[in-house]
């Protein structure tokens, strides 16, 4: 017996009585049948390789560091108080080479634009007449050393002579020689004297005896004239001897002065004194005269030597000021007579900004700035205010004011016009401070600092994938931190170091600094 439930079933025909009875057959769905299972049966491949290949490559190991805020004292608030045009300068002004002579230039060995070193020859002049100046110079210092040399000499006797005065001596010695002579020969004479006067007594008894007897007839005359004359001959010698003695006497005196005279010259050697003395002035007078010979050597040597004009400092040329064959002149009615090129300093730059008198009260020394300048247009500069002048552009109604900029680049040029933002000053009192993004310097280092760095994302607390991420650095640094002005956020983690070359999507291991 047939179930109800069998009754009630169609049956099944087949296709081809189906295609007898003409019921037309149903179209094949691809799309459903076949792609859509294709589809899933795909992703499910692709989901499961990439997680083998996540599983089974290994991550690279980096190190990785957090984006944190940091508090900075100080700071602008970030809102602009001020904005005005300004245009870049030397700081705190531009530098001339200046001749240091006069003379006629003979060479320009820099240009516009060219970098210079402290010390750097930049212009040569004419140096001829320089050269000759220091060849007499030279000659007349040899002159003068030989003239020294002389006066040393010729000190060097008078003070030899003085301290052994051999002559003066000499003299002393003699004149009491010649005095002890006078005296012993006085002295012989007074002897020969007495023996004669003694033979004159016997003499003048002879003679007196022989008149006695010459009158009683005993003498002859002849022997009473012989007699005569021997008493006269005997005190005409007597009175010869004593005039002798006289006569010596006299010389004793003249040796006696000349003795006193030699000794007295033995004490005071006035003309040795006054040789040394001469030769001592004399010396020095030489010595001055070769000093000034060498202060004239040097100065035609420094006239030579500053021929070459040369850079005070290290910077660049930022003009040209003279030409072969033009002349400075140090000493002239035109200040810049004497310029060569002028110099600034790209490391040292700032800005100085007409301020409208009504925005002056604004601005103060200390104050935080940031500045565009239309070379580099994507990016900002940050500076401070040095100092606001103390008079007024009465034409202009404004007041100038100057700003150094922080970080300058080598793009800068002076003359550039800058668009300068002052930024609002904080209060000095207030305890919250200005606050910024901030992340390790050495996470930059890697991009080469154009502002792109590694994140780490999909962090589990071990491992995560390297993405590359554009971030906008600020111009703010602290202890080894650099300001983020967008791109990042706090909490993200960026790479710091790694040991090979990432790429986006590698799995990578954290090291934490």
């Amino acid at each position: 017996m047939a179930k109800l439930s069998d009754l009630r079933k169609p049956a099944r025909r087949s296709p081809a009585a189906q295609a007898e009875e003409g019921i037309p057959r149903p179209p094949f769905r691809w799309k459903s049948r076949v792609l859509l299972p294709v589809a899933i049966l795909g992703g499910f491949l692709a989901l499961l390789g990439a997680t083998v290949y996540t599983a089974l490559i290994p991550a690279v190991e980096v190190h990785a560091a957090a984006v944190v805020v940091k508090k900075l004292e100080g700071q602008a608030t970030g809102a602009v108080s001020v904005q005005a045009a300004g245009w870049v300068e030397a700081e705190p002004y531009k530098c001339y080479v200046t001749a240091l002579t006069d003379g006629i230039v003979r060479e320009v060995l820099v240009l516009e634009g060219d970098s210079v070193k402290a010390g750097q020859v930049v212009v040569r002049l004419v140096d001829e007449d320089a050269r000759l100046a220091v060849q007499r110079a030279e000659a007349k210092v040899r002159e003068l050393e030989g003239a020294l040399e002389a006066a040393r000499a010729h000190l060097t006797a008078a003070r030899t002579e003085w301290e052994n005065p051999v002559e003066r001596r000499r003299a002393v010695e003699v004149s009491e020689a010649q005095l002890a002579e006078s005296r012993a020969a006085l002295a012989q004479i007074s002897a020969e004297i007495s023996a004669e006067e003694a033979n004159l007594e016997h003499v003048k008894s002879e003679y007196d005896r022989g008149v006695s007897l010459h009158g009683s007839s005993s003498m002859s005359e002849s022997e009473l004239v012989r007699r005569r004359s021997l008493f006269n001959s005997q005190k005409s010698k007597i009175e010869a001897m004593r005039m002798r003695q006289a006569a010596t006497g006299e010389l004793i005196s003249r040796h006696e002065a000349e003795a006193r005279a030699a000794r007295e010259f033995m004490r005071l050697r006035t003309e040795e004194r006054l040789k040394l003395e001469q030769s001592q002035a004399a010396l020095i007078q030489a010595e001055a005269s070769l000093s000034q010979a060498r202060t004239a050597l040097a100065e035609v040597r420094l006239r030579l030597e500053r021929t070459e004009i040369r850079s005070p400092m290290d910077g660049i040329v930022m003009s040209r000021l003279t030409e072969p064959g033009s002349k400075v002149v140090l000493i002239s009615d035109n200040p810049g007579s004497a310029r060569v090129v002028s110099l600034y300093d790209h490391r040292r730059l700032q800005v100085r900004v007409d301020i409208p008198l009504a925005d002056a009260g604004k601005i103060g020394v200390g104050q935080a700035a940031e500045m565009v300048v239309d070379v580099l247009p994507d990016r900002t500069f940050s500076g401070t205010v040095t100092r606001v002048l103390h008079e007024a552009n009465i034409q202009k109604n404004t007041l100038e004011v100057k700003v150094t900029i922080a970080d300058p680049d080598p793009q800068l040029r002076p003359e550039m016009l800058a668009r300068v933002r002052f930024l609002a000053k904080v209060d000095a009192g207030e305890e919250e401070k200005a606050q910024r993004v901030f992340a390790p310097e050495s996470a930059f280092k890697n991009s080469g600092g154009t502002g792109k760095t590694w994140v780490v994302a999909d962090f589990d607390g071990t491992r995560g994938i390297a993405v590359s991420k554009a971030v906008k650095i600020g111009h703010s640094k602290k202890d080894g931190w650099v300001e983020v002005l967008a791109g990042l956020q706090p909490g993200d983690l960026v790479v710091t170091r790694s040991a090979v070359e990432l790429k986006t999507g590698r799995a990578v291991r954290v090291m934490f600094e």
